[in-house]
């Protein structure tokens, strides 16, 4: 899998900018390997001939196998950067689903002179965002036999960071699924949205198209006033395949021009690159595209919402006779549950081009 990656512009002119893939993660404590030490100490303590004897007569390997498995499950999941986070607004929600303003403004503030009548202004509301909140679950099975033939080092190692990084993975993919579908950009110049045009083109990245997706932004307004809303991209997002082509365009000191115009002479001129400190972010990820697909957002701005119900856990099942399951399969059974909803509360701030066509960027 392909890392994500969020470089964050720092110093635009002496040219320092921090990467993050991953967040700082916890490494110096193995729940597992206590719980193998516990066995094996309980093993030579009593004479037991197996670790299944042992694993019985061990009062907390119970709490240990589920407290590991559950801190393992978790550092996977911590191993897999929130690549969205710089552009989302997180809510924590509390019904089936949440309702935001379309358009909420309410324009310009009249002059009034003293000792009249200040004037009453009506807050234009032009539909409403309904964004619905999904449940996501699943159940990971593990038979006595794994604890009788010792395979908790492959469960360990194997199957429960695969279950963390499934809960990332999930949030993932529902943001970028917003992110990329073309039907949620509904703004253009034609319905009074903004000066330049729509807010989804097919537009290879290259500086003339960057300048595109930012007027449209920028030129953003309210469609019944005309009032416009001091929106300002600062974060581009990106596939790997338009990384380096991204940093080029957006991190070198200097641009060149290639199959310019040479039959007239132009003055004042420089190989200054002006692009140099226009976006203070970039957010690489393969959750975008595989091919050349790109998006600019203002992310101080709302726009793509994460509402959570309850956030990603790892509970177990019983493991006496209570769990029907243990009792007669010999199963014990860990589930993940999540609650979340993802959608997109104003596409203003934001400009996505669904490109297939390598950059021109040199």
């Amino acid at each position: 899998m392909t890392e994500g990656k969020i470089i964050d512009i720092l110093d635009v002119q002496a040219g320092r900018v921090k990467e993050t893939t991953m967040p700082a993660a916890v490494r110096a404590y193995d729940p597992l390997k206590d719980l193998r030490e516990a066995l094996l100490r309980t093993q030579v303590e009593k004479g037991l001939r197996n670790l299944q004897e042992a694993y019985v007569l061990t009062p907390d390997a119970n709490s240990l196998l589920r407290d590991g498995l559950r801190f393992i499950a978790f550092q996977g999941y911590n191993e897999i950067p929130a690549t969205f986070t710089p552009f989302v607004t997180r809510f924590t929600s509390t019904r089936p689903h949440e309702e935001y303003l379309r358009d909420g403004a309410v324009g310009l503030i009249p002059q009034t002179k003293s000792g009249t009548e200040t004037p009453r202004i009506m807050s234009q509301f032009d539909g409403g965002a309904k964004i619905e909140n999904q449940r996501y679950a699943a159940i990971l099975e593990v038979t006595g036999d794994d604890l009788r033939f010792d395979r908790l080092g492959i469960i360990a190692t194997q199957t429960a960071p695969e279950l963390g990084r499934a809960m990332r993975m999930t949030e993932e993919q529902q943001v970028y699924n917003v992110l990329t579908t073309t039907a949620n950009f509904t703004r253009s110049n034609t319905t009074r949205d903004n000066d330049v045009g729509a807010n989804t083109q097919n537009l290879t990245f290259n500086a003339a198209n960057l300048e595109t997706a930012y007027t449209v932004i920028s030129t953003s307004k309210d469609r019944a006033t005309g009032a416009y809303l001091g929106l300002a991209p600062d974060t581009l997002v990106v596939g790997p395949r338009l990384m380096f082509a991204a940093q080029q365009l957006l991190l070198g000191s200097d641009m060149l021009r290639t199959h310019g115009n040479t039959s007239a002479e132009v003055r004042g001129t420089s190989t200054y690159n002006p692009y140099r400190g226009m976006i203070t972010r970039i957010v690489v990820s393969p959750w975008l595209s595989d091919s050349f697909n790109w998006a600019l957002i203002d992310s101080r701005r709302m726009g793509i919402v994460f509402q959570e119900v309850e956030p990603m856990t790892v509970s177990q099942s019983s493991q006496d006779q209570s769990d029907e399951r243990f009792f007669t399969r010999d199963i014990i059974r860990f589930r993940v549950t999540g609650y979340f909803g993802v959608g997109i509360a104003d596409d203003r701030p934001l400009f996505y081009s669904n490109s297939t066509t390598a950059p021109t960027v040199s």
